[in-house]
């Protein structure tokens, strides 16, 4: 393969100009026979495999988060003007508000639990201790977007040690096959 054109390029490895899976060396002025291959080729998931998963993070979003956030204000609230308190509610109020509150806490810990269940395939002891499955969802949900997480190290075993592709490689790809390697930024500079 010798196509040549004038460029400011930097010699180096490159997604293939051809379209193939694979990588190619530009020389600088051309491309050159030596190539290397991305890897596994990825499959796409169809969406019935997937609508579980897309069950569990809509009720998640719409509820769970909801729930989660409004019970620990609600519990923090009633024990903080608990009978006895610098700034006290009646009793009947904070005992109403209180199990209330634990009640919501626990129908978003469900819901972060079985949200959890569904990204790592299996149930997993991270599911059953609110606040880390919260932590655990947020992560893993971050991986799956492609994101670094803050919470990686803290999930050992979980599906965020499992290898994933990332979805910017097939992006810079796709840039690239419309561009040209003219266009190729290295990051460099």
């Amino acid at each position: 393969m010798s196509v040549s054109s004038p460029s400011s390029v930097p010699p180096g490895w490159y997604p293939d100009p051809s379209g193939l899976r694979q990588w190619r060396v530009w020389t600088g002025s051309s491309w050159s026979e030596m190539t290397r291959a991305y890897g596994d080729p990825v499959s796409a998931v169809p969406l019935v495999e997937s609508l579980s998963l897309i069950n569990a993070l809509h009720r998640l979003v719409r509820y769970g988060i909801v729930a989660l956030f409004s019970g620990l204000g609600l519990v923090v609230g009633a024990l903080a003007h608990w009978p006895g308190t610098h700034q006290p509610t009646p009793l009947w109020f904070a005992a109403t508000a209180s199990d209330a509150g634990i009640a919501l806490l626990v129908i978003g810990s469900v819901l972060f639990a079985l949200a959890l269940r569904e990204l790592e395939g299996r149930w997993t002891v991270f599911a059953f201790v609110p606040g880390v499955n919260a932590l655990v969802v947020a992560a893993l949900v971050t991986h799956r977007l492609g994101r670094k997480s803050r919470y990686h190290r803290g999930c050992a075993g979980s599906a965020l040690h499992r290898q994933r592709p990332q979805p910017t490689m097939a992006l810079r790809r796709a840039a690239h096959r419309r561009a040209g390697p003219d266009a190729v930024d290295t990051g460099a500079g």
